[in-house]
Protein backbone atom coordinates (compact mmCIF):
# COMPACT_ATOMS: atom_id res chain seq x y z
CA UNK A 1 0.00 0.00 0.00
CA UNK A 2 1.27 3.08 -0.95
CA UNK A 3 1.80 6.24 1.56
CA UNK A 4 -1.62 8.57 1.62
CA UNK A 5 0.48 11.63 2.10
CA UNK A 6 1.88 10.96 -1.51
CA UNK A 7 -0.16 11.10 -4.74
CA UNK A 8 -1.16 7.72 -5.86
CA UNK A 9 -0.64 8.51 -9.59
CA UNK A 10 2.40 9.32 -9.37
CA UNK A 11 2.05 11.37 -12.34
CA UNK A 12 -0.54 9.21 -13.95
CA UNK A 13 -3.83 11.69 -14.54
CA UNK A 14 -6.26 9.06 -12.55
CA UNK A 15 -10.00 8.94 -13.79
CA UNK A 16 -12.32 8.07 -10.92
CA UNK A 17 -16.23 8.24 -11.16
CA UNK A 18 -18.78 9.14 -8.29
CA UNK A 19 -22.51 7.97 -9.23
CA UNK A 20 -24.40 10.54 -6.87
CA UNK A 21 -24.18 14.57 -6.30
CA UNK A 22 -25.32 14.51 -2.99
CA UNK A 23 -23.17 15.02 0.29
CA UNK A 24 -21.35 11.38 0.33
CA UNK A 25 -20.50 11.60 -3.49
CA UNK A 26 -19.59 15.73 -2.84
CA UNK A 27 -17.57 14.61 0.55
CA UNK A 28 -15.73 11.99 -1.54
CA UNK A 29 -14.82 14.41 -4.32
CA UNK A 30 -13.28 16.75 -2.26
CA UNK A 31 -11.18 14.76 -0.40
CA UNK A 32 -9.97 13.16 -3.54
CA UNK A 33 -8.80 16.42 -4.85
CA UNK A 34 -7.06 17.63 -1.79
CA UNK A 35 -5.03 14.39 -1.56
CA UNK A 36 -4.33 13.91 -4.93
CA UNK A 37 -3.12 16.53 -7.47
CA UNK A 38 -3.09 14.00 -10.49
CA UNK A 39 -6.63 12.81 -10.06
CA UNK A 40 -9.74 13.95 -11.90
CA UNK A 41 -13.08 13.21 -10.86
CA UNK A 42 -16.47 12.73 -13.05
CA UNK A 43 -19.18 13.35 -10.61
CA UNK A 44 -22.63 11.62 -12.59
CA UNK A 45 -26.42 12.37 -11.63
CA UNK A 46 -29.29 11.09 -12.62
CA UNK A 47 -30.99 14.55 -11.96
CA UNK A 48 -29.93 17.83 -14.40
CA UNK A 49 -28.14 19.78 -10.71
CA UNK A 50 -26.32 18.15 -8.16
CA UNK A 51 -26.35 18.30 -4.41
CA UNK A 52 -29.21 15.75 -3.64
CA UNK A 53 -30.57 15.40 0.20
CA UNK A 54 -29.02 18.89 0.57
CA UNK A 55 -31.30 20.60 -2.02
CA UNK A 56 -33.91 18.22 -1.75
CA UNK A 57 -33.79 16.02 1.41
CA UNK A 58 -33.01 19.27 4.18
CA UNK A 59 -35.96 21.42 5.21
CA UNK A 60 -36.32 24.85 4.11
CA UNK A 61 -35.92 26.31 6.99
CA UNK A 62 -32.62 24.60 7.80
CA UNK A 63 -31.04 26.95 5.85
CA UNK A 64 -27.86 27.23 7.71
CA UNK A 65 -27.68 23.00 6.99
CA UNK A 66 -28.24 24.27 2.83
CA UNK A 67 -25.10 26.07 3.00
CA UNK A 68 -22.62 22.57 3.05
CA UNK A 69 -23.97 23.24 -0.71
CA UNK A 70 -21.27 26.74 -1.24
CA UNK A 71 -18.59 24.23 0.17
CA UNK A 72 -19.49 21.50 -2.47
CA UNK A 73 -20.25 24.20 -5.34
CA UNK A 74 -16.24 24.94 -5.03
CA UNK A 75 -15.95 21.23 -5.36
CA UNK A 76 -16.93 21.77 -9.10
CA UNK A 77 -15.75 24.50 -9.51
CA UNK A 78 -12.26 22.30 -9.86
CA UNK A 79 -10.91 22.23 -13.25
CA UNK A 80 -10.34 18.82 -12.33
CA UNK A 81 -14.12 18.06 -11.82
CA UNK A 82 -16.78 17.39 -14.53
CA UNK A 83 -20.21 17.38 -13.38
CA UNK A 84 -22.47 15.13 -15.93
CA UNK A 85 -26.28 15.40 -14.88
CA UNK A 86 -29.09 13.99 -16.45
CA UNK A 87 -27.31 10.62 -16.08
CA UNK A 88 -29.08 7.53 -14.82
CA UNK A 89 -27.24 4.59 -13.65
CA UNK A 90 -28.86 1.44 -14.84
CA UNK A 91 -30.39 3.45 -17.36
CA UNK A 92 -28.48 5.69 -19.36
CA UNK A 93 -25.15 4.09 -18.00
CA UNK A 94 -24.17 0.89 -16.55
CA UNK A 95 -21.37 0.01 -13.91
CA UNK A 96 -19.32 -1.82 -16.30
CA UNK A 97 -19.34 0.83 -18.77
CA UNK A 98 -18.04 3.02 -15.93
CA UNK A 99 -15.35 0.39 -15.21
CA UNK A 100 -14.23 0.96 -18.84
CA UNK A 101 -13.44 4.00 -18.80
CA UNK A 102 -12.19 4.82 -15.01
CA UNK A 103 -10.13 3.29 -12.80
CA UNK A 104 -12.44 3.71 -9.82
CA UNK A 105 -16.02 3.68 -9.69
CA UNK A 106 -17.75 5.11 -6.41
CA UNK A 107 -21.75 4.40 -5.77
CA UNK A 108 -22.90 7.11 -3.57
CA UNK A 109 -26.73 6.92 -4.70
CA UNK A 110 -28.32 6.96 -1.48
CA UNK A 111 -31.78 5.32 -0.39
CA UNK A 112 -34.92 7.46 -1.10
CA UNK A 113 -37.91 4.99 -1.41
CA UNK A 114 -40.73 5.80 2.07
CA UNK A 115 -40.56 2.48 4.03
CA UNK A 116 -44.02 0.93 3.88
CA UNK A 117 -46.02 0.57 6.70
CA UNK A 118 -46.85 -2.87 7.54
CA UNK A 119 -50.39 -2.87 8.66
CA UNK A 120 -53.81 -2.40 7.03
CA UNK A 121 -55.03 0.42 5.16
CA UNK A 122 -51.49 1.19 4.80
CA UNK A 123 -52.17 1.65 0.40
CA UNK A 124 -55.18 3.89 0.76
CA UNK A 125 -55.73 6.79 -0.83
CA UNK A 126 -53.91 10.10 1.74
CA UNK A 127 -51.31 8.52 2.88
CA UNK A 128 -47.93 9.55 1.86
CA UNK A 129 -44.40 8.89 2.62
CA UNK A 130 -42.42 11.57 4.76
CA UNK A 131 -39.07 11.69 2.26
CA UNK A 132 -42.28 12.10 -0.65
CA UNK A 133 -43.48 15.23 1.38
CA UNK A 134 -39.94 17.10 2.20
CA UNK A 135 -39.21 16.33 -1.62
CA UNK A 136 -42.17 17.91 -2.66
CA UNK A 137 -41.82 21.12 -0.56
CA UNK A 138 -38.26 21.25 -1.51
CA UNK A 139 -39.03 21.61 -5.41
CA UNK A 140 -38.02 18.00 -6.22
CA UNK A 141 -39.33 17.31 -9.56
CA UNK A 142 -40.18 13.83 -9.20
CA UNK A 143 -42.66 15.31 -6.67
CA UNK A 144 -44.09 17.62 -8.86
CA UNK A 145 -47.51 16.10 -8.58
CA UNK A 146 -47.94 15.19 -5.73
CA UNK A 147 -51.47 14.22 -4.86
CA UNK A 148 -51.79 16.73 -1.39
CA UNK A 149 -55.26 16.77 0.28
CA UNK A 150 -54.05 17.22 3.59
CA UNK A 151 -57.48 18.07 5.98
CA UNK A 152 -57.68 19.28 9.20
CA UNK A 153 -56.15 16.42 10.88
CA UNK A 154 -52.72 14.26 9.66
CA UNK A 155 -51.50 11.84 11.81
CA UNK A 156 -47.48 11.09 11.43
CA UNK A 157 -46.32 7.59 12.23
CA UNK A 158 -42.42 7.63 13.86
CA UNK A 159 -41.17 10.44 16.05
CA UNK A 160 -37.64 10.52 14.39
CA UNK A 161 -36.02 13.56 13.37
CA UNK A 162 -37.46 13.48 9.81
CA UNK A 163 -40.97 12.77 11.35
CA UNK A 164 -40.19 16.45 13.59
CA UNK A 165 -39.38 17.74 10.41
CA UNK A 166 -42.81 17.24 8.80
CA UNK A 167 -44.59 18.51 11.50
CA UNK A 168 -42.93 21.35 12.38
CA UNK A 169 -42.74 21.81 8.20
CA UNK A 170 -46.31 21.81 8.07
CA UNK A 171 -47.31 23.59 11.49
CA UNK A 172 -45.60 26.64 10.11
CA UNK A 173 -47.29 29.52 8.21
CA UNK A 174 -45.79 31.72 5.64
CA UNK A 175 -44.41 33.96 7.75
CA UNK A 176 -42.72 31.92 9.77
CA UNK A 177 -40.45 30.98 6.98
CA UNK A 178 -38.45 34.39 5.96
CA UNK A 179 -35.19 33.61 4.31
CA UNK A 180 -35.68 30.27 3.41
CA UNK A 181 -36.31 28.58 -0.22
CA UNK A 182 -39.87 27.73 0.82
CA UNK A 183 -42.58 27.17 -2.35
CA UNK A 184 -45.17 29.50 -0.88
CA UNK A 185 -47.71 28.05 -3.55
CA UNK A 186 -46.98 23.78 -2.98
CA UNK A 187 -47.19 24.95 1.12
CA UNK A 188 -50.03 26.48 0.59
CA UNK A 189 -52.26 23.19 -1.08
CA UNK A 190 -51.45 21.11 2.01
CA UNK A 191 -51.61 23.30 5.19
CA UNK A 192 -55.17 25.57 4.77
CA UNK A 193 -57.82 24.22 7.60
CA UNK A 194 -54.54 22.57 9.56
CA UNK A 195 -55.71 22.15 13.13
CA UNK A 196 -54.18 19.18 14.51
CA UNK A 197 -51.01 17.17 14.03
CA UNK A 198 -51.01 13.50 15.75
CA UNK A 199 -47.35 11.68 15.92
CA UNK A 200 -47.50 8.18 16.85
CA UNK A 201 -44.65 6.77 17.63
CA UNK A 202 -44.26 2.40 18.85
CA UNK A 203 -40.87 3.84 20.68
CA UNK A 204 -41.15 5.31 24.33
CA UNK A 205 -39.71 8.50 24.80
CA UNK A 206 -36.13 7.69 25.82
CA UNK A 207 -35.81 5.44 23.21
CA UNK A 208 -36.83 7.88 20.60
CA UNK A 209 -34.61 8.52 17.76
CA UNK A 210 -35.51 12.12 17.61
CA UNK A 211 -32.52 14.85 18.50
CA UNK A 212 -33.80 17.12 21.48
CA UNK A 213 -32.85 20.08 19.42
CA UNK A 214 -35.22 19.39 16.82
CA UNK A 215 -38.18 18.75 19.41
CA UNK A 216 -37.40 22.02 21.14
CA UNK A 217 -37.75 23.83 17.41
CA UNK A 218 -41.39 22.93 17.65
CA UNK A 219 -42.01 25.05 20.61
CA UNK A 220 -40.84 27.62 19.13
CA UNK A 221 -42.92 27.71 16.00
CA UNK A 222 -45.97 31.14 16.46
CA UNK A 223 -49.30 29.61 17.30
CA UNK A 224 -48.33 26.01 18.05
CA UNK A 225 -49.33 23.84 21.41
CA UNK A 226 -47.68 21.05 22.11
CA UNK A 227 -49.21 18.05 23.89
CA UNK A 228 -46.83 15.31 24.91
CA UNK A 229 -49.01 11.67 25.97
CA UNK A 230 -46.78 8.19 26.82
CA UNK A 231 -43.85 10.09 29.23
CA UNK A 232 -42.91 8.13 32.25
CA UNK A 233 -43.19 11.13 34.87
CA UNK A 234 -40.43 9.94 36.90
CA UNK A 235 -38.01 9.28 34.11
CA UNK A 236 -35.03 11.17 34.54
CA UNK A 237 -33.85 10.59 30.68
CA UNK A 238 -32.48 14.20 29.12
CA UNK A 239 -35.27 12.82 25.93
CA UNK A 240 -37.77 12.82 28.69
CA UNK A 241 -36.92 15.84 30.33
CA UNK A 242 -37.09 18.37 27.12
CA UNK A 243 -40.67 16.50 26.53
CA UNK A 244 -42.09 17.53 29.59
CA UNK A 245 -40.68 21.07 29.03
CA UNK A 246 -41.92 20.94 25.81
CA UNK A 247 -45.15 20.47 27.24
CA UNK A 248 -45.46 23.06 29.87
CA UNK A 249 -46.06 25.78 27.79
CA UNK A 250 -49.90 25.95 25.85
CA UNK A 251 -51.05 28.97 24.20
CA UNK A 252 -54.48 28.98 24.95
CA UNK A 253 -55.70 30.39 21.20
CA UNK A 254 -53.59 28.02 19.41
CA UNK A 255 -53.32 27.79 15.21
CA UNK A 256 -52.09 24.47 15.25
CA UNK A 257 -52.02 21.72 18.44
CA UNK A 258 -49.27 19.32 17.98
CA UNK A 259 -49.86 15.95 19.96
CA UNK A 260 -46.49 13.55 20.45
CA UNK A 261 -47.37 10.14 21.60
CA UNK A 262 -45.19 7.46 22.69
CA UNK A 263 -45.73 3.53 23.41
CA UNK A 264 -48.50 3.81 21.11
CA UNK A 265 -48.61 1.32 18.14
CA UNK A 266 -50.28 2.07 15.01
CA UNK A 267 -52.59 -1.30 14.36
CA UNK A 268 -54.73 -0.03 11.00
CA UNK A 269 -55.39 2.89 8.54
CA UNK A 270 -59.31 3.31 8.66
CA UNK A 271 -60.70 4.89 5.35
CA UNK A 272 -63.22 3.29 2.46
CA UNK A 273 -61.76 5.48 -0.42
CA UNK A 274 -59.21 7.24 1.70
CA UNK A 275 -57.65 7.82 5.00
CA UNK A 276 -60.69 8.64 7.46
CA UNK A 277 -58.59 7.75 10.75
CA UNK A 278 -56.00 5.43 12.73
CA UNK A 279 -56.51 3.13 15.17
CA UNK A 280 -53.76 2.64 17.61
CA UNK A 281 -53.18 1.08 20.72
CA UNK A 282 -51.42 1.93 23.84
CA UNK A 283 -51.37 1.17 27.41
CA UNK A 284 -54.96 2.10 28.19
CA UNK A 285 -56.19 0.17 25.14
CA UNK A 286 -57.04 0.65 21.34
CA UNK A 287 -58.59 4.19 20.07
CA UNK A 288 -58.62 6.00 16.64
CA UNK A 289 -57.31 9.17 15.88
CA UNK A 290 -59.14 11.17 13.24
CA UNK A 291 -56.99 11.59 10.07
CA UNK A 292 -57.39 13.05 6.54
CA UNK A 293 -54.07 12.42 5.66
CA UNK A 294 -51.16 9.78 7.21
CA UNK A 295 -47.77 10.24 6.53
CA UNK A 296 -45.30 7.33 7.06
CA UNK A 297 -41.73 8.46 8.75
CA UNK A 298 -40.46 4.87 9.65
CA UNK A 299 -37.69 4.74 7.17
CA UNK A 300 -36.26 4.74 3.65
CA UNK A 301 -35.08 1.42 1.75
CA UNK A 302 -33.99 0.91 -1.62
CA UNK A 303 -30.78 -1.18 -2.83
CA UNK A 304 -27.60 -1.43 -1.40
CA UNK A 305 -24.83 -0.97 -3.71
CA UNK A 306 -23.74 -4.93 -4.17
CA UNK A 307 -19.72 -4.43 -4.24
CA UNK A 308 -17.63 -7.66 -6.13
CA UNK A 309 -14.93 -5.34 -7.45
CA UNK A 310 -12.34 -4.01 -5.81
CA UNK A 311 -12.52 -0.76 -7.63
CA UNK A 312 -15.96 -0.49 -7.09
CA UNK A 313 -16.70 1.40 -3.54
CA UNK A 314 -20.01 2.22 -1.94
CA UNK A 315 -20.42 5.34 0.52
CA UNK A 316 -23.00 6.63 2.22
CA UNK A 317 -26.73 5.07 2.60
CA UNK A 318 -25.87 3.13 -0.62
CA UNK A 319 -22.94 1.24 1.59
CA UNK A 320 -24.44 1.22 4.88
CA UNK A 321 -28.48 2.14 4.75
CA UNK A 322 -30.27 5.47 5.84
CA UNK A 323 -28.67 6.16 8.75
CA UNK A 324 -26.41 9.10 9.74
CA UNK A 325 -26.31 13.37 9.87
CA UNK A 326 -24.10 14.78 6.89
CA UNK A 327 -21.15 15.47 9.72
CA UNK A 328 -21.02 11.29 9.77
CA UNK A 329 -21.22 11.09 6.22
CA UNK A 330 -18.02 13.45 5.93
CA UNK A 331 -16.08 11.12 7.92
CA UNK A 332 -17.14 7.85 5.91
CA UNK A 333 -16.59 9.50 2.77
CA UNK A 334 -12.74 10.56 4.21
CA UNK A 335 -12.91 7.05 4.76
CA UNK A 336 -13.60 5.55 1.37
CA UNK A 337 -11.78 8.30 -0.37
CA UNK A 338 -8.45 6.84 1.38
CA UNK A 339 -9.29 3.12 0.16
CA UNK A 340 -9.83 4.53 -3.32
CA UNK A 341 -6.63 5.83 -3.11
CA UNK A 342 -5.05 2.85 -1.60
CA UNK A 343 -6.03 0.93 -4.60
CA UNK A 344 -5.07 2.52 -7.72
CA UNK A 345 -2.74 0.71 -10.36
CA UNK A 346 -0.26 3.29 -10.93
CA UNK A 347 1.50 1.18 -13.71
CA UNK A 348 -1.38 0.32 -15.74
CA UNK A 349 -2.72 2.17 -18.84
CA UNK A 350 -4.82 5.49 -18.80
CA UNK A 351 -8.20 5.45 -18.65
CA UNK A 352 -10.10 7.80 -20.79
CA UNK A 353 -12.56 8.57 -18.47
CA UNK A 354 -15.74 10.56 -19.39
CA UNK A 355 -14.41 11.09 -23.15
CA UNK A 356 -14.65 7.71 -23.17
CA UNK A 357 -18.62 6.92 -22.85
CA UNK A 358 -21.07 6.40 -25.47
CA UNK A 359 -21.79 9.17 -27.18
CA UNK A 360 -25.52 8.65 -26.14
CA UNK A 361 -23.99 9.32 -22.54
CA UNK A 362 -21.81 12.53 -23.26
CA UNK A 363 -24.73 14.42 -25.43
CA UNK A 364 -27.36 13.58 -22.62
CA UNK A 365 -25.30 14.99 -19.87
CA UNK A 366 -25.12 18.39 -18.75
CA UNK A 367 -22.34 20.01 -16.78
CA UNK A 368 -21.92 22.68 -13.68
CA UNK A 369 -22.77 25.43 -15.88
CA UNK A 370 -26.26 24.31 -16.55
CA UNK A 371 -26.47 24.28 -12.08
CA UNK A 372 -25.29 28.00 -12.39
CA UNK A 373 -27.84 28.95 -15.02
CA UNK A 374 -30.68 27.30 -12.91
CA UNK A 375 -29.04 28.57 -9.86
CA UNK A 376 -29.53 32.05 -11.34
CA UNK A 377 -32.55 32.10 -12.52
CA UNK A 378 -34.04 30.79 -9.11
CA UNK A 379 -32.40 33.81 -7.04
CA UNK A 380 -33.62 35.80 -9.55
CA UNK A 381 -37.05 34.34 -9.11
CA UNK A 382 -37.24 34.47 -5.44
CA UNK A 383 -40.18 36.45 -3.92
CA UNK A 384 -39.69 38.68 -0.35
CA UNK A 385 -38.67 37.21 2.40
CA UNK A 386 -37.47 34.01 0.26
CA UNK A 387 -33.67 32.81 -0.76
CA UNK A 388 -34.76 31.49 -4.18
CA UNK A 389 -37.55 29.88 -6.24
CA UNK A 390 -37.17 26.31 -7.52
CA UNK A 391 -37.56 25.02 -10.91
CA UNK A 392 -39.71 22.15 -9.54
CA UNK A 393 -40.06 20.38 -13.34
CA UNK A 394 -38.03 18.04 -15.33
CA UNK A 395 -38.78 20.16 -18.69
CA UNK A 396 -37.66 23.31 -16.45
CA UNK A 397 -34.39 22.09 -15.12
CA UNK A 398 -33.33 20.48 -18.59
CA UNK A 399 -34.63 23.81 -20.48
CA UNK A 400 -32.80 26.71 -18.24
CA UNK A 401 -29.42 25.57 -19.02
CA UNK A 402 -27.75 27.32 -22.28
CA UNK A 403 -26.99 24.39 -25.18
CA UNK A 404 -22.79 25.28 -24.77
CA UNK A 405 -23.20 23.33 -20.90
CA UNK A 406 -24.45 20.15 -22.39
CA UNK A 407 -20.97 17.96 -22.36
CA UNK A 408 -20.97 16.58 -25.74
CA UNK A 409 -20.31 20.03 -26.84
CA UNK A 410 -18.39 21.40 -23.72
CA UNK A 411 -16.75 18.07 -23.25
CA UNK A 412 -14.85 18.40 -26.74
CA UNK A 413 -12.95 21.78 -25.05
CA UNK A 414 -11.95 19.55 -22.21
CA UNK A 415 -11.19 15.65 -22.72
CA UNK A 416 -8.46 15.92 -20.33
CA UNK A 417 -11.09 15.49 -17.82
Amino acid sequence: MHDLNEPATAGRIAQIAVVGSGPSGCYTAQFLLKADPDLHVTVFDRLPVPFGLVRYGVAADHQGTKAVIRQFERVFDSPRVRFAGNVALGTDLSVAELRENFDAVILATGMSEDRILDVPGARLAGVVGAGAVTRFLNGHPDEAEVPLVCGSDIVIIGAGNVAVDVARLLAKAPEHYEGSDMDDDVHQRIVPGLVSLTLVARSSAETARFDRAMVRELSEVPGVAVEVVGVNAAAADPKSETLRTLAATRPESARVRISLQFATTPVEILGDARVEGVRVRDASGERVIPAQTVVTAIGFTGHYAEVADPSVHAVGWAEHGPTGTIPETRADAKGVADAVRAGLDTASAPMPGFSGLPPSVRDRAVGIEHWKAIDTAEVALARPGRVRQKVRTWEGLLGHGPATVRHGQHGQERTDR
